[in-house]
């Protein structure tokens, strides 16, 4: 008996060093191709399957190089993901690892020293983390995490924040439908916050909303690929809308200038506004982003964000209190008791 149970456990110990290995490798073998031939990256790449790992390397706008180990004997995961991703948006290169858990669960983690956008505005920060988990029947996420972030344009606009982090979370609400919440957060000097969530929100209806967003980024201002996209984008919005979709402002806080909350059931009414704050702090946190955003000198936007201020008091949005103000949108109904 006691032969026996040694024998048997060489064996699944066998298996589990060996079998398995091949079987994952097999799996990958079949899959992977089909993959990189939907992703349209096929002929940029290189898959070089083996028995215990294997290779990929794609060469394309990315230089991403992967190797996949099969069913680490010492882990609990289906496979590990190790290798590096060369980018324009850094000279040095990001390192990738992640894993397929034996739960069905998977997690990418890619991290770098610098992130470089030499666009309009520019952006330059460092270091860089960015992860994604992602879990069968239960909330997922996507968060990036920025260190030293910068974002400023020709025109003397700067927006600065020591620590900026993003999360995006989405869980299953049912096969058809799902809830979201976003937080963003930029600490001194910038001082933003928000919180946001929405639900229930269509699967379908998002990723006709997403392509229709792509298609607008990538479509001539005055090409009939434009109308397209926005004919896209209203269709999905109406989809959401029409499948009950709720927004809620958790908190939007300007620096030390405003705090705000609000709700919005999209499909009954317009959204719905409250805070308070006070009117110098919040232009001068609200400064930088207006004139980032709207591609106007620090000065035209401080002209802008108080012409802004001016014309809400006058539709009776913004009330004021001491040396500050409330908000309230819509705007409350008169007394007339």
């Amino acid at each position: 008996m006691k032969k026996t149970l040694i024998i048997l456990i060489l064996i699944a110990t066998l298996m589990w060093l060996l079998l398995l290995p091949r079987l994952v490798g097999g799996y990958l073998q079949s899959w992977v191709p089909d993959w990189l031939e939907e992703l349209g990256v096929h002929e940029q790449a290189s898959f070089e399957p083996g028995w215990f790992s294997s290779d990929l390397a794609i060469a394309d706008a990315l230089e991403l190089e992967l190797r996949a180990r099969h069913f680490p004997p010492l882990g609990l995961d289906w496979i590990d993901l190790s290798g590096q991703l060369l980018s324009p948006l850094s000279d040095e290169a990001y390192f990738v690892e992640g894993e397929l858990g034996l739960s069905g669960g998977s997690r990418i983690e890619i991290r770098g020293d610098e992130l470089q956008l030499s666009t309009e505005p520019a952006l330059v920060a460092g270091p860089v983390q960015l992860d994604l988990e992602q879990a069968l029947d239960a909330p997922s996420q996507l968060s990036l995490i920025l260190a030293d972030a910068s974002l400023s344009d020709r025109l003397g606009n700067h927006l600065n924040a020591d620590r900026t982090t993003l999360e995006l979370r989405w869980s299953p609400i049912d096969e058809a439908h799902l809830a979201l919440s976003l937080a963003l957060e930029a600490s001194a000097p910038a001082g933003l916050a928000l919180e946001l969530r929405a639900e229930p929100v269509e699967r379908e209806a998002l990723a006709q909303l997403i392509e229709g967003l792509q298609q607008l980024r990538r479509a001539p201002a005055d090409g009939p690929g434009r109308q397209f996209a926005l004919l896209t984008v209203a269709g999905a919005w109406q989809q959401l809308s029409a499948a009950g979709l709720e927004i809620e402002l958790e908190r939007l806080d300007i620096g030390s200038g405003a705090s705000l909350t609000g709700q919005w059931a999209t499909d009954i009414g317009q959204p719905e506004l409250q805070g308070s704050g006070e009117s110098s702090a919040l232009i001068a946190a609200l400064g930088p982003v207006v004139g980032l955003s709207a591609r106007v000198p620090a000065a035209d936007a401080e002209r802008l964000i108080r012409a802004w201020l001016d014309s809400m008091e006058s539709r009776g949005w913004i009330l004021p209190r001491d040396r500050g103000f409330e908000l309230r949108y819509p705007a409350p109904e008169p007394d007339v008791s």
